[in-house]
């Protein structure tokens, strides 16, 4: 009977590995330890911030950068050029996987 059964398909592989990673990942102790540090780590930042202000500090950074963001955008016409890369990315990944569907597989 088992020689009836059809090998997995590179999909079935795929989704097969991702589910028993996740489960995995659940059983083990890298999510608490993952948590533990994150935890540590707002700590350590939030005594930073106390001492040095870098909230205050990254808004006006962000604030100065966005300004000269829109600056630039506004010379260059930068947004088109992101935007016209954004979508031939998203097309070619589309077209290369209908292609790889409907193309026969090695025999």
């Amino acid at each position: 009977e088992e020689e009836d059964k059809e090998a997995p398909t590179l999909s079935e592989t795929i989704v097969s590995t991702a589910v028993q990673s996740a489960i995995r990942l659940k059983q083990s102790p890298i999510p608490d330890v993952i948590k533990s540090c994150f935890h540590a780590s707002r700590l350590v930042l939030s005594k930073m911030d106390e001492r040095f202000h870098l909230k205050e500090r990254a808004w006006r950074l962000s604030k100065q950068s966005i300004e000269k963001a829109i600056e630039l955008d506004q010379q260059y016409a930068i947004h088109e050029v992101v935007t016209e890369t954004l979508f031939a990315t998203v097309t070619g990944l589309v077209k290369a996987g209908i292609a790889y569907k409907e193309t026969p597989g090695y025999s």
